[in-house]
């Protein structure tokens, strides 16, 4: 029987490391090495040890004194009273006319012994497992893949990175324990009396009578009997029966890359935010280089080192920003910088010779005159990839008491068609 009971809890706490509502836990100081990998990879978890200390339970004496307190207390000493028996025997007695009844009672008995009434055994052995390290799924906080511990003293854990989707996923360490919450335990009973129906456990008011037997026979390919064949199985289907109870007491995340690219380092996320100010000041440099231009009197046409500077100017920005910009922002920044790119090679091609590209395409000519005096026609495509740059930019670059300088996306298109 103790054995039974130990498995319960030892496979039990794992599963609920994510599901407490935000704010309910204390946090914990928690780091992983590597924060990216595919699945497979072996991520080391390290947990301040002192936070474990002032906020999970190390003691096996408190650890015993809260099941035995949720026994006494909620669940009014196992016997026919308290407000949660209330809730799930309206007739004050024990009758199982439905599910939930039995869930109740089943969870009952795993608090026997867990609260030591039987021996401190069970809830030594189940106590190292409270110290959970689990993958989670960032948005719904539920657990995935194969769930390991941490070492309380030392806060070092590993964990196997599970066969998911690549993406963004969390990797949590938490210390979990009882709830002693009316609400959450009634939810957690009545998600096990669902679970018991759905698995076809009879109902028949006699949880030991023939036909559970048989059931829980067949279910566990045994010869047991009696109470011993309900702790057995009880052993099997603790994870599942008993989940909704425990609770985080305090907990800590990280983020980890599953076969991913990771999020820009600071350097190259400097480096890109040096950038975008620079793209966004060439209509002023074209400005200034061609403003005064007329395309009737070569005399204004500004000179072949002039352009060639220019358009320098502008390659090396593209290329720094081409090496830097973050996975998130990379086809905005294609679609704003598309023109600069057309400028850039058509100059080039005529020697950065403005003269000979009158001769050559008068239309690019015109195109160039035309946008440095702040003209351009509409392109909603660009708008919208310029706004999404501008919000990088406001988020990621610019200080919190600081401002970011105003987009002029119209006066950046130079489309040319030669």
């Amino acid at each position: 029987m103790r054995r039974a009971l130990i498995a319960i809890l030892a496979v039990l706490a794992l599963p609920v490391a994510m599901v407490a509502p935000a704010g309910a836990q204390e946090e914990l100081g928690f780091e992983i090495n590597p924060t990216e990998g595919s699945p497979g990879d072996v991520v080391t978890g390290l947990v301040d040890p002192a936070d474990v200390a002032e906020h999970c339970t190390t003691d096996l004496e408190a650890f015993q004194a809260r099941f035995a307190e949720l026994l006494a207390g909620p669940f009014g000493g196992g016997g026919e009273m308290g407000e949660l028996f209330d809730r799930f025997f309206p007739g004050g007695t024990f009758v199982f006319e439905n599910y939930d009844q039995v869930a109740y009672s089943m969870t009952g008995i795993v608090l026997l012994g867990l609260s030591g009434i039987i021996g401190p055994e069970p809830a030594q052995e189940a106590l190292p497992q409270t110290f959970v390290l689990t993958f989670a799924d960032i948005e719904t906080q539920e657990p995935v893949g194969e769930r390991s511990t941490f070492d309380p003293n030392t806060g070092f854990g590993q964990v196997t990175v599970p066969d998911v989707d690549p993406g963004l996923w969390a990797v949590a360490a938490a210390c979990v324990g009882p709830s002693l919450d009316l609400d959450v335990l009634e939810a957690g009973i009545r998600a096990s009396g669902a679970f018991l129906q759905e698995l076809g456990f009879p109902l028949t008011g006699d949880v030991t009578g023939p036909e559970a037997t048989a059931f829980m026979q067949a279910f566990l390919g045994s010869q047991l009997t009696g109470f011993e064949l309900l702790i057995e199985f009880l052993g099997a289907i603790g994870p599942d029966l008993l989940e909704g109870i425990l609770v985080p007491d305090a907990q800590g995340t990280q983020t980890f890359c599953v076969d991913c690219e990771p999020p820009p380092s600071q350097n190259l996320l400097d480096q890109f935010c040096g950038v975008l100010p620079g793209v966004q000041a060439v209509p002023d440099r074209l400005a200034e280089l061609f403003g005064g231009v007329d395309i009737n009197d070569p005399s204004t046409f500004p000179s072949v080192d002039a352009i060639e500077a220019f358009v320098n100017e502008v390659s090396a920005l593209l290329e720094q920003g081409d090496t830097s910009v973050p996975p998130t922002v990379q086809p905005q920044w294609t679609i704003a910088t598309a023109e600069l790119r057309e400028l850039v090679f058509g100059l080039t091609a005529v020697g950065f010779d403005f003269a000979l590209l009158v001769d050559l395409s008068p239309e690019d000519a015109d195109r160039i005159l035309e946008v440095a005096g702040g003209e351009g026609p509409p392109d909603p495509e660009f708008d919208a990839a310029v706004e999404v740059l501008t919000a990088f930019f406001v988020e990621n670059c610019v200080p919190s008491e600081g401002a970011a300088p105003a987009a002029t996306p119209t006066q950046a298109v130079v489309r040319f068609t030669g």
